[in-house]
This record gives structure tokens, sequence and C-alpha cells, in this order.
């Protein structure tokens, strides 16, 4: 025993070594996920800061490779990175590492964010059974939202499908005719109450 708190054994009985252990087997922990989980399970701060080093020193605790995981699951399954980014942060990566992990993986062939949202717009837009409208529109843009894609990525893919107030759509007779007015969007505030 090192320092004297490696060997203690709190109320379940196993070292903080051996529960670190058990846990990791189940699936991959973030640095901040593993600290909780023996703190809870009774281990002390010495002996949480120990193994924990002792587990990164070894290989067996790294938040980065953790993040490139995760970033690779969620693009393999079509997510923006705004999901996996909520995840990352959700099980205590920090920030930078998140970065730092998301800059490497966009080096890699295969893995083109744009290329993905593209895709995946292309497919809800070919799944929508009816023409399409502002309204169908919204609905393509929250889906893409909902599956993590950045809002200003969204945007920009979507600018294509919606005409400006400038634009003008030449008639049959061949003079133009200005869009149709769009429909401002009210909330249960907005309604006049004279």
């Amino acid at each position: 025993m090192d320092d004297g708190s490696r060997g203690r054994r709190p109320a379940s009985g196993a070292t903080a070594h051996e529960r670190a252990l058990r846990l990791l087997t189940r699936r991959p922990l973030s640095e901040a996920e593993l600290r909780l989980a023996l703190a809870r399970a009774g281990h002390g701060p010495p002996e949480i800061e120990a193994e924990t080093a002792r587990l990164r020193e070894a290989g067996y605790l790294d938040d980065r490779r953790l993040a490139e995981q995760v970033l690779r699951a969620h693009a393999r399954r079509g997510h923006g990175p705004r999901r996996a980014r909520e995840e990352l942060e959700r099980r205590g990566v920090t920030p930078e590492t998140i970065r730092a992990a998301g800059a490497e993986l966009q080096q890699e062939p295969g893995l083109d964010r744009a290329a993905d949202l593209r895709a995946r717009l292309q497919d809800w837009l070919a799944a929508e059974r009816r023409p399409l409208d502002d309204r169908g529109l919204r609905r393509v843009y929250n889906r893409l939202l909902r599956a993590g894609f950045e809002e200003l990525d969204v945007n920009a893919a979507l600018e294509p499908f919606f005409l400006s107030e400038r634009e003008v759509e030449p008639d049959a007779a061949g003079g133009d005719v200005p869009p149709a007015p769009r429909r401002r969007r009210t909330t249960g505030y907005d309604d006049d109450l004279t």
C-alpha cells in the first residue's frame, strides 16, 4: 500500500482499483464519471486521485480518446456535432478536449459533416410527401436541429429553398409576380385583445 489509502475498503468491500476496473470494463468512462462513481462508492479523495492518476498513466482513462469515440459514433449515426458535444459535456469532458478531438477528426477522410448534413437534408426533403412549403421547411429544419446539426449550418443548407423578400417569379404573361406574403409567426401573447 503506497499511501495507506489504496488498501482501504469501503462498506462495499472493493478497493478503488478493483471498482474502477470493473466500471471501465462495462463502458468507457470520462475521468469525471469515474471520480463520481468512486466517490459514491465511499472512496476518499486521496484514494480517488491516486487511482485516476494510475489509470490515466496506464492508458485506461483518456478523455480525449473517449471524445473521439463519441464524436465518431454520433457521426456514423448521422447526428450533428452539437449532439455529441452535449453528451460529452454531460459526461464531464472539458470543452478544450472536445474541441481538440473534433479538430483531429475533421482531418479524417469520410467524416465530412457538411456532406452528412446535405445527405440528411436530401433524405428528409425526399420523404416529404407534399409540396415543400414554409411549414414543410420548418419541419425539416427542426428535424436537423434535433439531429444535432448547428443552427448556422442548417440555415445555410436550407437557404436555397427559401424565397427572399426581393425575389420575384415571372408569371405566365411574362410579368413579375411578387412572392406571396409570408405569414407572421404568432403566439398566444401576440393576439390582439381589443
